[in-house]
Order: structure tokens, then C-alpha cells, then sequence
């Protein structure tokens, strides 16, 4: 049983850390931005838990082409997404994960993002609109270098990362040993 004090505590955590990030002497939003397929992309930087060094995921046999990779963080084991096609269904599969972005949310369990290349931490005054030719439901805004600002929370929910449904492999039947009875 959770102590209430210690309950009210982790919520009230929680409820900060979902909001976006902004320095709280200029009101700048910070962001990590990452490279994937030559485009300029950022995340919210408090949905950032960890960025992890290339080479730190492992690739799943048979992995489906979103959920390519797995990784360890302190324990735990994590998907990593290819994240040009989760971004691009379209884009041709990453050949390896190079540095991994961990990205965690209050709502749904974290996912490690594949990127080609981590490029800075940048602060911006606020977002621009994304574009109006932009579908993406994962987009935020634009920040003023061109930078996509991906939206955390929608990400980590996108129904394409999830598995629901039955089970489609087929029942087993029998005992053990082969033999039925």
C-alpha cells in the first residue's frame, strides 16, 4: 500500500513533468534535436529520460519494421522504433539504430527513437504552426530553424507501436510429449 503523502507527491511530479518544458526565467521552450534521414526533428526535452551512444540497441530477429531494436535502460528493456518509418511509412527501413533517444510519458510505457545523429539542445521563444501541408498527427509546431517538433504524448500513443487484438498463432493442442489424450 502507497503512503497518500507519498502518492500526492508522485502525482504532482508527474503532472509537472508532463507539461512542455520551459525555462522558468524566459519562458523558452528546450528541445533535443536529432537528425533522421537527412530532416532536422525535436522532442520536448522533458520527455527525454535518456539518450543512449550508437551501437547500445540490439536488433530483434524477424523485428517488425517499426519495432526493429531493443535496448536496455538500467534494467530494463525497452523498444527501440525506426523512426524514418514511423515518421515516413514510406522511407526505406534504417539499416542500424545509431544513438537512441528514450522518450518516456506519464500515460504510456517508453519507447527508445533509432536516429541518425543527436545535434543539440536548442531553446526557442515558442513554436511555430507546423506547415498546412503537414498530416501528421506526431507533429507539435516548427521550431525557427526548420526543426519538426514531434509531439511526445501522441507519439507514445500511436496505435501502429501497440499489438492488440487475439493472439494469431494458433492454439496448442495436445500434451506434453507430442503425445494427445
Amino acid at each position: 500500500m502507497v503512503d497518500p503523502k507519498v502518492a500526492a507527491v508522485l502525482a504532482a511530479r508527474a503532472r509537472r513533468l508532463a507539461q512542455p518544458a520551459r525555462d522558468r526565467e524566459d519562458g523558452h521552450l528546450e528541445f533535443v534535436t536529432f537528425a533522421v534521414n537527412s530532416a532536422l526533428y525535436g522532442l520536448d526535452l522533458a520527455a527525454v529520460r535518456a539518450v543512449l551512444p550508437p551501437g547500445s540497441a540490439t536488433r530483434l530477429p524477424r523485428g517488425d519494421h517499426l519495432l526493429a531494436w531493443i535496448v536496455n535502460v538500467r534494467g530494463e528493456l525497452l523498444p527501440v522504433a525506426d523512426t524514418a518509418r514511423l515518421l515516413d511509412p514510406a522511407a526505406a527501413p534504417q539499416a542500424g539504430a545509431g544513438p537512441v533517444v528514450v522518450v518516456d510519458g506519464p500515460q504510456h510505457p517508453a519507447l527508445g527513437l533509432a536516429v541518425d545523429g543527436l545535434l543539440d539542445l536548442t531553446r526557442v521563444p515558442a513554436l511555430l504552426p507546423a506547415s498546412p501541408s503537414a498530416t501528421s498527427p506526431l507533429w507539435r509546431g516548427m521550431a525557427p530553424d526548420g526543426a519538426v517538433i514531434l509531439d511526445a504524448a501522441a507519439l507514445l500513443a500511436d496505435p501502429r507501436l501497440y499489438v492488440s487484438g487475439p493472439d494469431p498463432s494458433p492454439p496448442v493442442t495436445g500434451t506434453a510429449g507430442g503425445v494427445a489424450g
